[in-house]
């Protein structure tokens, strides 16, 4: 996996492929298959895995997130970037990011959450605030 920062250039010239995560039957994540699923997706020369809504990580239990994280990067070339999603829920997201911090990740997608907010301007707030919060702690040393 692609470990150096992200730029805005390297960001804007790549198509970002969203594939899902590739499960067994009794819903374990399948790694042979996601490994398939990674090596054909880099053989048509994308090098950006985006891992969010299609790979429903909206529910993922945090104890399959760090496997889940290892074995993305272990899967993906040198040359490709992977991208997971957190959130969307704020303890989810705070829980991650200790997980992400001494990963090798370079960023990560906020999954959206629909809160019960009257004003959409709250939601923003609220949003940002948060998104600005998970990336210090994700590169805070200590927590």
């Amino acid at each position: 996996m692609k470990q150096a920062p992200i730029t805005l250039e390297e960001f804007s010239s790549s198509v970002l492929a969203v594939p899902p995560l590739a499960r067994h039957r009794d819903l374990s994540v399948n790694e042979a298959a996601n490994r398939k699923l990674i090596k054909h997706i880099e053989a048509g020369g994308i090098r950006t895995l985006l891992y969010g809504g299609n790979a429903n990580l909206y529910h993922m239990p945090l104890r399959e997130y760090g496997p889940m994280l290892e074995m993305l990067a272990d899967a993906a070339g040198p040359d490709t970037r992977v991208i997971p999603a957190v959130g969307p829920d704020f303890g989810k997201m705070s829980d991650q990011a200790l997980l992400l911090r001494n990963s090798g990740y370079q960023t990560a997608m906020v999954l959206p959450m629909s809160t019960p907010c009257k004003r959409w301007s709250n939601q923003i707030r609220f949003c940002a605030s948060n998104t600005r919060w998970f990336d210090q702690c994700r590169t805070m040393t200590h927590f």
